[in-house]
């Protein structure tokens, strides 16, 4: 969430390019998941309108502006979240221990 948040607020212009990629840099040298296998854009935007109808109508989605600052938001297009989606899974490409597989979870077998 925090990664594919960060990606959206890029998109919207709230979050510098330049601050995005430090932050994917740093999952990558940290190996951190920032995304599971499996989820898609789809996912990110049943999850906001679901979200939307949870908060009384507002999504008050709270965005890096920048890293350190914070803005809430009550839109996300649909296209911001395929562009964000679409970033973040080229870097997952070049990147592949980010991806949590949660078949390989502690909690799978239980």
């Amino acid at each position: 969430d925090r990664v594919m948040n960060s990606l959206i607020a890029e998109q919207k212009g709230l979050l510098p390019t330049e601050q995005a990629d430090e932050l994917l840099q740093l999952y990558a040298r940290l190996q951190l998941p920032c995304s599971i296998q499996g989820i898609t854009a789809e996912t990110y935007k049943k999850a906001r309108d679901e979200i939307t109808v949870h908060r009384d109508g507002l999504l008050r989605a709270p965005l890096p502006a920048p890293i350190g600052g914070c803005a809430y938001v009550d839109e996300i297009t649909d296209e911001e979240i395929e562009r964000a989606f679409a970033r973040l899974q080229a870097f997952i490409q070049e990147n592949p221990q980010v991806l949590w597989d949660p078949s390989k979870s502690f909690a799978a077998g239980a």
